[in-house]
């Protein structure tokens, strides 16, 4: 079930090599959901020379455009930032901002006893719409617009949420297979250039595991609002101390 979920987007979402009006994607993708279909050979087929830095910019502003992400694709242009080299001083230079836990670390409490707070479904359909436009897929390629446009669906939308609902509930509650915890809290690494030297790590997760962060950021600022104000104005306070400023004035 596991190996199934996480490789929904890679076993079905892959874009074909075929299309035209004999291959229409939407058949193919609803074929992909109820048939074994393997991607191996596709994937592939679809490695080709390994793009310029000039395409490569080229196509991720193309592709803000292109999700109406008109902020992100000027940011994209006016950064100076590359992506790094793949080389063994990048690699250690990502290391030493990720360094090993200490082995004195105290033991993190069991979380089965507790009783976490369970999400409703707008809640869900709320953070899923939290993203913006354009927001990247992890490593299994699963986009948040992906998972938006099928909880918009007529025919599966309150389903899907439904199931969505309680896999997120699933997640806060502490169930998740050992061995599955590792890869969904983990994501893709891109290692960028600065121009002051150095690399800038960013690092983009599952978007199952993102959209349960979003519910329970979103729950603890409610929480947390009335708690810090006004000594701290950074959490669940719209404007921060620009509108304390406005309400003292």
């Amino acid at each position: 079930m596991w190996k199934d979920l996480l490789q929904f987007g890679r076993e079905t979402l892959i874009q074909p090599l075929r299309g035209g009006k004999r291959h229409n994607l939407a058949s193919i993708i609803k074929k992909r959901t109820v048939e074994p279909y393997n991607a191996d050979h596709e994937l592939v087929s679809h490695r080709t020379k390994k793009p310029d830095a000039a395409t490569l910019l080229a196509n991720a502003v193309s592709a803000k455009i292109e999700d109406g992400n008109l902020k992100a694709a000027i940011r994209i242009m006016c950064s100076e930032d590359k992506p790094a080299s793949n080389s063994d001083s990048v690699y250690a230079q990502l290391l030493d901002k990720h360094p090993s836990p200490p082995p004195e670390r105290g033991v993190i409490p069991d979380a089965q006893p507790m009783v976490a707070v369970q999400m409703t479904e707008p809640d869900v359909l709320q953070a899923i719409r939290s993203f913006p436009a354009g927001s990247a897929g992890g490593p299994d390629g699963v986009r948040p617009q992906h998972v938006l446009e099928m909880v918009n669906c007529r025919e599966a939308g309150p389903e899907l949420l439904s199931a969505l609902t309680g896999f997120v509930n699933c997640l806060l509650q502490g169930e998740i297979h050992p061995r599955v915890s590792p890869v969904l809290f983990s994501g893709n690494l891109i290692a960028l250039e600065k121009k002051t030297g150095g690399v800038r790590p960013i690092a983009v997760g599952y978007t199952l595991r993102r959209i349960a962060a979003k519910c329970t950021n979103s729950y603890a600022a409610s929480q947390l609002a009335d708690y810090f104000s006004p000594i701290q104005l950074g959490v669940g306070t719209p404007g921060g101390c620009s509108s304390r400023h406005q309400t003292i004035h």
